[in-house]
């Protein structure tokens, strides 16, 4: 078990307020604390809570963990009134003072009250991890997560890990994880992706998209649920820094930014299709992004692949599958070293080119004609063994299909 913790829970459930089986989590939280031997000097319990207690408590001795349960709406949480017979919010602004008087101490602050993740972000300049939920908390599903969250915490895991168990096997809860920028030297909330076994754990740093979400529309707590768990599925386009990056995200999409996955990929920009974009533009966009990512991510392109035996071979097959892609949505009949396949020489009879033609002819005629050029260079500096100027070719290539990319993008998103 780790030593490293001390656990402030706070259970609030106002006389007014429906009944929570706050008793059971309790008890579920007490059953999880004796089975990794948790001291009982490291836990305070308070009951039927006011934020004067909370505050009390806080001042008076050192936490790394504040667990918050009962009732809550999108500006804070409920907690007991001066009237015993009418609670009150603590909103964000109170909220900030408890977890300000826990600094530097406090590590970890848990929500699980309705609505916990409308705020959580301004709270994240004074904890590193903060657990909250976007919509309604089920009393059940907070029992279940309380009990694995905690088993996997304070048995080792880090808040990161424990937060990726419970919530894999407590499915429907919504609750998401916020972590605090690593290296930005500023307090963004990093949503973190779901993950697993064959992902990498991803946070988005969101700060950069504020202005989208509401010019869309968008409910904080909804973006941020839809961000946790899309977001991993293009876990595999992550491998070499990229701006600009356009992925989509549920029904909208995104433009994203990265140096380094390991601190944050940061969302610049949300859009969303508008209501008069073709059906059949929309879909050879959304074609046009997955493989523009498939020949961004080639093996070719690895800073290691100079150096490894295998790499004029990869250079082959990646002027295989860009000589493919160009002439998917340019139209082109490929040559050697590649030939379409039977699903791909019916994508060209769909006349992918003949939309970009009509939507955007300017950008179009000349990303094919950069793009051709460049690839027939390409192909004669690889049968010259002339590698890397075959790559220096390639990359041309491909950055004229994200320049039809960008120009098909702002025809149909808004």
């Amino acid at each position: 078990m780790s030593t490293d913790h001390s656990l402030l829970a706070i259970y609030s459930n106002p006389e007014d307020s429906d009944r929570l089986r706050l008793d059971r989590e309790r008890r579920s939280l007490s059953r999880v604390l004796d089975s990794v031997g948790f001291a009982p000097t490291q836990l305070t319990i308070l009951d039927a809570a006011s934020l004067d207690d909370v505050l009390a408590a806080v001042t008076k001795r050192p936490y790394s963990i504040i667990h918050f349960s009962g009732h809550g709406e999108r500006s804070g949480v409920f907690v007991e009134g001066d009237d015993p017979e009418h609670g009150q919010v603590a909103d964000a602004a109170r909220l900030e003072q408890v977890l300000q008087a826990g600094r530097p101490h406090l590590k970890l602050a848990v929500f699980l009250s309705c609505f916990s993740a409308s705020f959580a972000d301004q709270l994240i300049a004074h904890v590193s991890h903060i657990v909250a939920v976007t919509g309604p908390a089920d009393d059940e599903r907070c029992i279940r997560f309380v009990e694995c969250f905690y088993g996997r915490l304070l048995a080792g895991d880090d808040p990161d890990r424990a937060y990726s168990t419970a919530s894999i096997r407590v499915a429907g809860l919504n609750v998401v994880i916020l972590r605090r920028a690593l290296r930005s030297g500023t307090s963004k909330a990093l949503v973190r992706s779901y993950s697993f076994d064959t992902h990498p754990t991803l946070y988005v740093d969101m700060s950069g998209a504020v202005a989208d979400i509401k010019r869309l529309g968008l409910a904080d707590s909804d973006i941020l649920s839809l961000m946790s768990r899309k977001i991993y599925y293009h876990s595999w386009a992550f491998r070499y820094p990229r701006a600009n990056a356009i992925f989509s995200v549920g029904d909208l999409f995104g433009s994203f930014s990265w140096e380094n996955t390991e601190d944050c990929i940061s969302c610049d920009k949300l859009y969303r299709l508008k209501h008069d974009a073709p059906e059949d533009l929309s879909e050879a966009f959304a074609m046009l992004l997955i493989d523009y990512s498939d020949r961004y991510v080639a093996n070719f392109r690895s800073p290691m692949a100079p150096y490894e035996p295998s790499y004029h071979e990869k250079i082959g097959h990646g002027l295989t599958k860009m000589i493919e892609t160009c002439s998917y949505f340019f139209g082109e009949d490929p040559s050697s070293p590649g030939k379409p396949t039977e699903y791909e020489w019916m994508a060209l009879r769909s006349t992918r080119s003949d939309l970009f033609r009509e939507h955007v002819p300017g950008v179009f005629k000349a990303s094919k004609a950069v793009c051709r050029a460049n690839l027939a260079s390409a192909e004669r500096k690889f049968r010259a063994k002339e590698f890397g100027h075959c790559v220096a070719h390639l990359e041309a290539a491909l950055s004229s299909l994200h320049d039809l990319m960008n120009e098909v993008g702002k025809k149909i998103l808004e």
